[in-house]
């Protein structure tokens, strides 16, 4: 059968609920379709990764924050984007200061209230840089550098919400060497970072993890990307406990579960099970139920609208509704697969894609 008509036959109907928060870019010099890579949220704030990965972007910033409201949809209002204002953002060709901000390419936040940044800049000597922000002290607890670690693979952070023995830990990809990378916060600020690598069948040439997603009901990372057709996964334990031997390097087995439905972009997994993607051919947010095959029949469409040309992140609210970032481009998927024939004007750059119901199993 036709992979359409599977989707098209699975697809259910439902409510789709827009944030009706608008976000007004005029303030920071750029349109309001501009390219989004990364968003994280605290309290009503939203923050916003825009990458410098073209030399035409050097003069963006690469840090933003705006407004935000879980209850969105009784607000109608525009708000101004501002610069997280923090931090240095400003590059200087002819003298690179490898402190300021460069290019932000994975964010998060931890239950305290900590705004975890990975900067992995790619048109400059500076290594990449994880930092960590305490929005309610209003100050920096902790910068390192990934020293000898390749910048360019580097896209996602993710932070997990339960502490190790250690303290916070968040992983890291991709370096692009069939590994993530473990940053460890640590107490008393003894923080350290070191390699996990990933162990897998000879057949399968690599494990991409530019989209990671942690599964608290399965005690899993899953980890795929754009550039793979498989979707794998490592135990969440060994990640979350294990310590790296005298080298700084950790090794894991993964778990091959199949090919996804087609090219993807972004990865979250909900608390019922499920694993939520963007399956760009179709322009649809679609919903794997772990508990079924990686295959056609497993999915379930949750979101397909012209509003919505591409999500490219996912992130869970604190109502545990499934969140999406929407673009109208993805910078590293052939614009072939997921060809856009109309002018996209956004309403939001956030929607609800997935609400959360308790009554499910």
């Amino acid at each position: 059968m036709n992979l359409l008509l599977i989707l098209n036959y699975l697809q259910f109907f439902f409510s789709l609920c827009f944030c009706s928060i608008e976000w007004d870019f005029s303030g920071v010099n750029l349109p309001n379709d501009v390219p989004i890579w990364r968003f994280a949220f605290w309290r009503n704030r939203v923050f916003l990764a825009l990458p410098r990965w073209k030399k035409r972007q050097i003069n963006w910033p690469t840090l933003l924050e705006a407004p935000w409201h879980n209850d969105a949809e009784i607000i109608n209002l525009k708000y101004p984007v501002k610069y997280f204002e923090n931090y240095n953002q400003n590059i200087n060709e002819n003298s690179i200061n490898c402190n300021n901000l460069m290019s932000i390419t994975g964010l998060d936040v931890d239950l305290r209230g900590r705004l975890w940044i990975l900067d992995a800049p790619r048109f400059t000597f500076c290594p990449a840089k994880i930092l960590i922000y305490d929005l309610q002290k209003n100050k920096e607890i902790s910068r390192s550098c990934l020293s000898q670690v390749p910048t360019s693979g580097l896209k996602t952070l993710v932070v997990d919400q339960v502490t190790s023995a250690s303290g916070y830990r968040a992983f890291i990809g991709d370096p692009g060497d069939d590994s993530i990378i473990i940053y460890s916060l640590g107490f008393s600020g003894r923080n350290k970072w070191w390699k996990l690598k990933l162990r897998h069948d000879k057949k399968i040439p690599r494990v991409y993890t530019t989209d990671m997603a942690i599964s608290k009901k399965l005690s899993k990372i899953y980890l795929t990307g754009s550039a793979s057709n498989g979707i794998f996964s490592i135990p969440l334990e060994s990640a979350r406990h294990n310590e790296p031997n005298s080298r700084f390097i950790q090794y894991v087995n993964v778990t091959y579960h199949g090919s996804k439905i087609g090219t993807s972009s972004g990865l979250c997994c909900d608390v019922n099970g499920g694993l939520h993607y963007f399956l760009v051919s179709q322009h649809a947010s679609v919903r794997w139920d772990m508990k079924t095959t990686l295959k056609a029949e497993g999915h379930s469409v949750v979101l397909q609208n012209e509003q919505v040309p591409i999500i490219i992140d996912y992130k869970m609210d604190n109502q545990k509704n499934i969140l999406g970032l929407i673009n109208y481009r993805h910078p590293f998927i052939n614009k072939s697969i997921y060809d856009i024939d109309y002018e996209w004007i956004p309403k939001t750059r956030i929607i609800k894609v997935w609400k959360h119901k308790r009554s499910l199993p």
